[in-house]
């Protein structure tokens, strides 16, 4: 497998919440802002077999949608279609609870990469 194409994943994701005007992170974020997201590659896995070969690797990913205002819990809709626009399928959210002063909505994508295809 390319390192490059490891690497994609976690520049799709950035790229596409930051187009959102959304602050974005990877793993961990001490932030103060009013909202922000971070995101993490929660599993990579080979898939698309062929002569026992794999050809594609699909990845979950985890986006966390913190806010301090209550109204702006609706932008997680905005993360949920600008995901699904660019080759991602949603596979769930849910409330996360708090973290003074934060609130979290959780949302659960999975990307297949068969660009080997």
């Amino acid at each position: 497998m390319r390192v490059e194409s490891v690497m994609d994943i976690y520049k799709k994701v950035k790229s596409i919440i930051k187009g959102l005007g959304i602050e974005c992170y990877y793993s961990t974020s001490e932030s103060s802002l009013e909202d922000y997201v971070i995101y993490k590659v929660s599993t990579e896995s080979d898939s698309e077999f062929a002569d026992d070969r794999n050809l594609a690797v699909e990845y979950n990913v985890l986006v966390r949608y913190l806010y301090k205002k209550p109204n702006k819990i609706m932008r997680y809709k905005d993360i949920i279609r600008a995901m699904k626009e660019n080759g991602f399928s949603f596979a769930g959210a849910y409330d996360a609870g708090k973290e003074n002063p934060y609130l979290i909505k959780e949302m659960e994508f999975i990307y297949k990469d068969d660009s080997r295809l």
